[in-house]
């Protein structure tokens, strides 16, 4: 009912046609130009020229272009298959170690889609040891997630890639099925390079490997300081919005984790040694004792993503077969409504100012009048960013896209408010 403010209960575009196509798209890039925005571009051939230096710092200033963006795709096709007919998500291959539950969108008529695949496994509420081995895979995951170049340059295009099943967000996803803890990956966007992006991550989670104790020893003083954030800003809301059980079974044995990982670094070099040795093995036994349930929603087709099932099971088997017997969650997770659509930000240079760059902000949409110029405002703007810098680099000029998150939400209700 949350979502439902925003958009339409017929048409999430208020009550217009459904599909969104290269026209309405590229219409809606053609308002970033200069005369639009005012923002002072300058161009690439003054690369490394001129006498512009920093007041501050005395050295010039250098006009850099990133390079290519291999995730930004180049159209938007919509694709459809005979699940759009289909009233929910169907579980449509399974067998003894793994299963595919898969729809076709139907909804929002957008080419963004989402893959998800979740361990099924009992390990971690074995023990309190186990939670904390639990939760250091999946932060040292995530860690290797958002420091990779590759995984930068796809979120800058639109694909998000997100670690499933970490504490803080244990709120977020609170499916249990037969005492078993769901974790795993999610990506979405709408490249169509997502299985490549969702099995990179796989592999990280497969591959990772506490070399030395200075790893451990980061690992865990990073993880310390989340369990203690997470004591402090997370329970209340999570006990008065879905109250005591769920703050019971995910936020009870937080203090108890973070004293066992204040026990490991009062631990001598071999007790260090073993923990290790330990960790290794539940990293083993967490591949090859779960029962994995992939989950493809959205603009993709029924063989797209049967085939991404296969590679997704073939690489899991290379590490071993499942032998943990589960009982199959019911469901996934739904298709993402989109979040209300605030501003983007521009940023340029500006030889006539004291400062390097300067910005400003502005809104693509009235989001007041018109539903459907909200939801293209959330649609473009999230997946906008390297296209629109590329974009300004073909017209020799500088700047960038940056997405809604940039903005408070206290500051952008005052905005809408105001009705400027």
């Amino acid at each position: 009912m949350h979502q439902r403010r925003f958009f339409g209960t017929k048409c999430w575009l208020g009550y217009t046609p459904f599909q969104f196509n290269n026209d309405t798209i590229n219409k809606c890039l053609r308002e970033i130009k200069p005369s639009n925005c005012a923002v002072l571009l300058r161009s690439q051939s003054f690369a490394g020229e001129g006498g512009f230096e920093e007041p501050a710092h005395s050295y010039p200033r250098e006009f850099r272009l990133p390079e290519e963006n291999k995730y930004v795709i180049k159209n938007l096709p919509q694709k459809v298959d005979d699940s759009q007919s289909w009233p929910a998500p169907k579980r449509v291959l399974r067998s003894s170690t793994a299963e595919l539950w898969f729809k076709t969108d139907s909804k929002f008529n957008i080419p963004r889609a989402y893959i998800c695949v979740n361990f099924l496994t009992n390990l971690a509420s074995k023990n309190i040891k186990n939670q904390v081995m639990m939760d250091m895979l999946l932060f040292a995951t995530a860690g290797q997630c958002q420091g990779s170049h590759d995984f930068t340059l796809a979120s800058e295009a639109g694909i998000e890639c997100r670690v499933l099943g970490i504490f803080a967000d244990a709120a977020q996803d609170n499916r249990v099925t037969n005492n078993t803890r769901p974790v795993g990956i999610m990506v979405s966007g709408y490249d169509p390079k997502l299985p490549e992006i969702i099995l990179r991550a796989m592999d990280m989670l497969l591959k990772f490997r506490l070399h030395n104790m200075d790893i451990l020893g980061q690992l865990i003083n990073q993880l310390q300081g989340a369990y203690q954030g997470t004591m402090i800003g997370d329970p209340l809301r999570v006990c008065s919005e879905l109250g005591t059980r769920l703050l019971i079974n995910n936020y009870y044995s937080l203090p108890e984790r973070l004293e066992f990982t204040r026990d490991i670094l009062r631990s001598d070099f071999g007790l260090l040694q073993q923990f290790i040795m330990e960790f290794h093995q539940f990293q083993q036994q967490l591949i090859t004792k779960s029962y994995y349930q992939v989950h493809i929603e959205g603009n993709m087709t029924q063989k797209e993503a049967t085939d991404i099932y296969k590679q997704i099971t073939k690489l899991a088997q290379a590490k071993g077969p499942g032998s943990l017997k589960v009982k199959s969650a019911t469901s996934g997770p739904k298709i993402r409504n989109h979040e209300m659509p605030v501003a983007c930000k521009v940023a340029g240079m500006d030889p006539n100012s004291e400062m390097t760059f300067c910005s400003l902000t502005w809104v693509l949409g009235k989001f007041q009048s018109s539903r459907r110029l909200s939801a293209l405002a959330t649609f473009v703007s999230s997946m906008m960013h390297q296209p629109a810098f590329d974009y300004l680099r073909t017209k020799k000029a500088l700047g960038y896209i940056a997405g809604s998150r940039e903005w408070s939400r206290s500051g952008v209700k005052e905005w809408i408010e105001s009705g400027e």
